[in-house]
């Protein structure tokens, strides 16, 4: 992904250089932590079913918030989430935020992973779900 997003870049913006640079996680998130990087390609994966997930990390105040994206105003929609409870204002402060953060582009989204698996007919009581352990066996049985 690095490399095709570097040559689109390069080839489409004269001038521009990209030099890449490929560290194990640990080294990665070092120098994410102390800001010593111009361009970072990274994942998040979502730890639990809410936009918030990622949201969060926009905050000013948020310790993943390695490109240092500060907004006033994207801080103040945000922090109405956590005392609204009305579910339908809920969802428009997010999508808020969401506009807010992707207006100032605080962060690039690339791509989304995904999957595909093949399940037997036979097989029941796989629990699937979208965030966090994908499957959980707990309950499988075969029917014939």
């Amino acid at each position: 992904a690095a490399e095709f997003i570097q040559a689109e870049l390069t080839s489409t913006l004269e001038g521009l250089e990209l030099e890449m640079v490929s560290v194990p996680k640990e080294n990665r998130l070092a120098l994410q932590k102390e800001g010593d990087f111009d361009i970072s390609l990274t994942r998040w994966g979502p730890d639990y079913a809410d936009p918030t997930t990622y949201l969060s990390l926009l905050t000013a105040d948020s310790p993943y918030n390695y490109g240092k994206y500060q907004s006033d105003t994207y801080d103040a929609v945000y922090g109405q989430i956590a005392y609204t409870f009305d579910l339908e204002k809920r969802w428009e402060l997010l999508k808020e935020a969401e506009k807010v953060a992707m207006d100032e582009v605080a962060v690039t989204p690339i791509f989304q992973v995904g999957g595909a698996s093949l399940i037997s007919e036979e097989v029941q009581g796989i629990e699937t779900h979208a965030v966090g352990v994908p499957f959980i066996y707990k309950n499988v049985s075969l029917q014939e």
